[in-house]
Order: structure tokens, then sequence, then C-alpha cells
């Protein structure tokens, strides 16, 4: 039996692994196939140890078979010892800190138990975090929650675990491969959080699990800038972590989808191969949908609220994969390519949305305005705006009052012109002000120069 696989265009190599790993992964038990076989009545491929023959019934599509429809999988046999040959590779590779290097360090892997939330958007691991229950925390983790989900105020369970001075809880969570540089409220991440906590134990086990030493708050301040002590500062400097952490990123497995153009009978057919529709309002003003639809290659607002978003914008050509996949990225349209990985990924790593604590007056829209072939409204502006975890501020920012803002935009970090800037004037392009601000705290720009900064998903100086 051959197989073709597509893999994702210009990704690094985790990426392309995982790609491989979920196509050859046992729809039953969700790990690598072990002795593969294929039922030829629907093709699809389970482990032999997870086939039922007693019912005689596909357990993915519930199709029957016959004993005479079970044949071996050599090939697939044969491609799974070359995917865990390669990660035997690559984690040796890692830690002998050779010149091999990944832009995305993470693997991807699908929430197989929701967890619901409290008036605070604290889940239970989160309250078990908290409290110590490291039975608990054991019991969850080992369910398949997502220990990166973040509560209201972007605290995830680690930071509640170092908060708590839960030392166990920490370590199990740091074992399970959770996000150890999440950034929090004021984007602190656990290890600013250990230090300015003085939870000494914790410091030196995060370190050693690689914790990053640069991050920076919203203050612009690192972990290391908040030790008082000099001998605890010189010892936290000389700590190396033992290996290459490769933290475990989630996403869920049900799809919600959005497509303007798409026809009724298309949606049905995917309806059918459980994919769920939004229509136009709630893929505005909600966060459910998870994929673009985009049947051609014309940029328009919706694309843009994807980006923002974090969610995947996919083409034609991802209906034609059954059953449709959650991870589409070699369907991303070429041309925003780049943008969208980008943003997927930012989502991925829970870190803050593009326009996270910046201020936005907007002046001069009172019609569409043509940017890139598109009319794009003042009230598309406040979407992408609002949608990017930005404010739409209806008075123009008072100079008396930025000047004493201290607050470093998560996305603008890199940029020594806007680094320190939080509150922009939005123009017309063709309908420029007579009077411009270019201040560290208060910058004029305009329409145009917002939606670059959603194209290549940066803070744009």
């Amino acid at each position: 039996m051959a197989f073709n696989i597509q893999l994702p265009f210009k990704l690094d190599i985790t990426q392309e692994l995982q790609e491989l790993k979920q196509a050859f992964s046992c729809k039953k038990c969700n790990n690598l196939l072990s002795k593969p076989i294929t039922l030829n009545t629907c093709g699809h491929s389970l482990c032999e140890s997870c086939l039922d023959n007693k019912k005689l019934q596909c357990l993915i599509c519930k199709c029957p078979y016959n004993e005479i429809d079970i044949t071996e999988s050599p090939d697939a046999d044969t491609v799974v010892q070359c995917i865990q040959n390669i990660e035997s590779i690559l984690n040796r590779t890692a830690k002998e800190n050779l010149s091999v290097t990944m832009e995305k360090s993470f693997e991807i892997v699908m929430i197989q138990t929701r967890m619901k939330r409290n008036h605070q958007g604290e889940t239970a691991l989160h309250l078990a975090c908290k409290r110590g229950q490291l039975n608990k925390v054991q019991e969850l983790i080992k369910s398949g929650v997502d220990i990166n989900a973040t509560d209201w105020g972007n605290w995830s369970p680690l930071h509640e675990a170092v908060h708590g001075n839960h030392y166990d809880c920490v370590e199990l969570l740091l074992k399970s491969r959770a996000l150890i540089d999440i950034p929090g409220g004021f984007y602190t991440t656990p290890l600013h959080k250990a230090i300015s906590c003085e939870k000494d134990n914790i410091v030196e086990l995060l370190l050693k699990y690689g914790a990053d030493k640069e991050a920076i708050d919203q203050a612009g301040q690192t972990p290391l800038e908040y030790v008082v002590d000099k001998k605890k500062l010189t010892h936290y400097k000389k700590i190396i972590s033992d290996a290459a952490y490769i933290p475990k990123v989630y996403i869920d497995k049900d799809i919600v989808a959005y497509s303007r153009k798409l026809s009724r009978e298309r949606i049905t057919f995917l309806n059918n191969h459980g994919v769920k529709f939004v229509n136009e309002l709630d893929f505005r003003l909600k966060n459910e949908a998870t994929h673009l639809i985009m049947l051609d290659n014309v940029l328009a607002v919706e694309v843009l609220l994807a980006i923002v978003k974090g969610i995947f914008v996919v083409n034609e050509s991802w209906m034609s994969i059954l059953p449709p996949k959650v991870l589409a990225f070699e369907c991303i349209p070429k041309k925003y390519r780049c943008a969208i990985q980008n943003s997927i990924e930012n989502n991925l790593q829970r870190k803050p949305r593009l326009f996270t604590d910046i201020n936005f007056h907007i002046i001069n829209h009172e019609s569409e305005v043509e940017i890139y072939n598109m009319n794009v409204k003042k009230t598309d502006l406040r979407s992408l705006i609002e949608a990017g975890g930005g404010k739409v501020v209806l008075r123009s920012p008072a100079l008396r009052t930025v000047e004493n803002e201290m607050c470093l935009p998560y996305h603008a970090r890199n940029s020594e012109q806007l680094k320190q800037c939080c509150n922009y004037i939005i123009y017309d392009v063709h309908n420029e002000p007579v009077l411009m601000y270019n201040m560290k705290e208060l910058q004029h720009r305009s329409s145009k120069w917002l939606i670059d900064c959603i194209l290549q998903f940066k803070i744009l100086d």
C-alpha cells in the first residue's frame, strides 16, 4: 500500500514531523501505529491490538467489514520506524547541543478532555495546582486536559503552582512539558513569579528545565533583574539546563469553520464529516471558529480577522482531505503563509495577541477606505483591533496622561522606535491630519499601517 503524504511548505523539521505523526497515528489510541493494519472497505488504519474483530465494524466510521478486508500495512510500519528514528536523532542532537536548530520547538497535541471554568476563568487544574493537590493534578494531566489553559487574568496552572510554592506540582507540570515561559498577567513568566515570590527551590528547578532568563515582562524587566541578593544572582546565572526542553501546546480536536462563499451543499458535506460552521456575526464577535475557508486568493477583512485571532486560514484543497484535518498547515494560502503561521504559533503558545495593551483612536474614517483592493469601514478597523486584543478609545489620548504610562506592548518589544508606544491615532492614508504626533508614547499611523502590521504579524516601525 503506497502513502502519498503532502508535507507543509517551508515549515521547520518539528512541524513536518508532527504532521507525519498525526498521519500515521491510530485513530483509536492516538499513538503511533503499532503493527498497523488497514481496512480495505473504508481505508482507515489502526493498530492490530485496537481492532475489534467481534463487531466487524470500523471503530472510526462504523463501516462494516469482513476478515478478508483486513490487510497488513508494512509501508506504514516502515514510516513509523522512520518517525521514531528521526525523533531519536533530534532528541540526541538537542542534548548534545549541536548546530541543528528549530524555530518552533514545541509539540502539538490534541485536547482529549475539556475543563469547565469558574467565574475567574480557572479550570480544575488551576485549582488543584493552587491547592497543591498533586494526585488531582496527575489525574487531570493523564486525562488529556490542556495543561497550559489560562484564566481570565492570563495565569496558567504553572503560575499557580509556583505562587503556592508547590514544588511537586511544578515538577510534574514541567515533566509533562507545560509551557515553561508562558507569559501571564503583565507578561510575567513562571520564572518572574518564582523570583518575585522568593521561591528559591522552584527558581532553581525552572532554570534547570531551561526557563528563559531574558524574558521581558510588561515593565521591561527580566526575571534576574528582580533578584535582590547578589549571591543568589550569581548562583542563578551559573545554572545551565540539563537538556533541551520541548513543551507541549494544545489544540482542540473539533473543527469550527466559517466561509462567506461556500455553497450549502459543501457545508452539508463537511457537516457530515464532523465540521461545524458559524455565521458571519459569530465569526466576527466570538472566538469559536478554528478554520476560515478561503475559496479565492483575494484578501478580505475576514482573512485579517482570522490572522489576529490566530486561527487556520485554509484554501479549497483542505476540503478534499477526508476526514478534514485540524492541523492544516499545508493548506494555508502561500501568499499569506508567514503571517498565518506566526499567528497560529503565537496562539498555541498562549502569547498575547498582536494589539494587546495598545489603545487606538480612529479619525477621518467616516466613509469606506480602499486598502489593498478592500473597502475597509471604520467598524472593520474596530473589529480588527479588538479581535487583536487592542482597545478602541472614543477620545484622542491626552498628552498629560500618556507621558505617565509605562508599558511595553508584547509585540512591539523588538522595535526601538515603538517599544514604549501604547497609544495610536489611526487616520485615513488619503486624508492625513495637519498635526501628527511622533512621541515615544503616542504616534499617528495610517489604517494601511494597521493592516500591514497584521499581514506581517508584528508592530511595524
